[in-house]
């Protein structure tokens, strides 16, 4: 980005998508350490 320029808005943009990203990333791995739980609790190690 040094070398380039980028617009403000296409700045923005990133930033939301990344945003979006980081929470829907966020969600799954939450899903999965629930059901890693689960499955741990369902199980006799």
């Amino acid at each position: 980005m040094e070398k380039e320029s980028v617009s403000l808005d296409k700045l923005t943009e990133l930033f939301e998508e990344a945003v979006n990203l980081i929470s829907f990333c966020g969600s799954k791995l939450k899903d999965a350490e629930l059901k890693i739980i689960k499955i741990n609790e369902e199980k006799d190690f």
